[in-house]
């Protein structure tokens, strides 16, 4: 299903309502080929370095977007809404060094293009989509881009007392490569705008050419942790 058809059933909604929408085009899989077929054979990779371990893991080239190759929208949304895709296909959210990390392996840096205010209204999601695109226009869609959103991050904050409801941002590039947004987590999950992106990283990963598990073998490990995270990460999903 082509973006323009879907941004015309969210265009005029906000919140709980628009999430309900994008979480059922979400069910059905409305989103770009190159998105969920992008991995077979493994194209996007990211490696981290940590004494004598090397960990090759793999992500989304762009950030969860509804549509087809063609007509594509990169849509923010409540990381709660897209949890059942998630699962369906095995993936799971970066830490804010993943963030780091993927930007740097990327091949198209994008700077951010800031709004305000009423930055929740998909309207805005809009624009920024269009100028987002205009960057990409000389590349192929599924070209690694970073940069551009800030990321919807996994962080052991949000397991601590009094953070049960809010989400983890992390990101928005400058051009020497240091971020604008640190990791902030006072807003709830219910608020999104047009600078949330959702980057997916797959679960599968290569530790010393060995298939491991991110969430199973790696983010839990008291050493192994290091490659992905400055501790053992105790919250692994919204």
């Amino acid at each position: 299903m082509k973006a323009t058809e879907i941004l015309k059933e969210i265009y005029p909604l906000v919140g709980s309502e628009r999430e309900k929408i994008i979480s059922q085009h979400l069910e059905q899989d409305h989103v770009p080929n190159f998105l969920l077929t992008n991995h077979q054979p493994f194209k996007n990779s990211v490696t981290a370095i940590l004494n004598k371990n090397i960990l090759e893991y793999f992500v989304f080239p762009e950030y969860l977007s509804l549509g087809e190759d063609d007509d594509y929208f990169l849509c923010p949304m409540n990381p709660e809404t897209c949890r059942s895709f998630m699962e369906k296909h095995d993936l799971l959210l970066p830490t804010c060094k993943m963030v780091r990390q993927i930007y740097k392996a990327s091949s198209l840096k994008v700077l951010p293009s800031p709004i305000s205010p009423n930055s929740q209204r998909t309207n805005l999601f809009v624009i920024i989509n269009q100028k987002i695109m205009l960057a990409k226009q000389s590349c192929e869609p599924e070209v690694f881009i970073a940069g551009h959103k800030k990321d919807v991050v996994l962080s052991n904050v949000l397991a601590g007392k009094g953070y049960k409801d809010r989400v983890g941002l992390y990101g928005w590039f400058k051009k020497d490569g240091t971020v604008i947004q640190d990791l902030y987590c006072k807003h709830y999950r219910s608020y999104v705008d047009y600078s949330h992106g959702l980057r997916m990283v797959y679960d599968k990963a290569l530790l010393n050419g060995v298939e491991v598990s991110l969430k199973g073998d790696i983010l839990r490990h008291p050493e192994l942790c290091l490659l992905l995270h400055d501790e053992k990460l105790e919250f692994l999903s919204y």
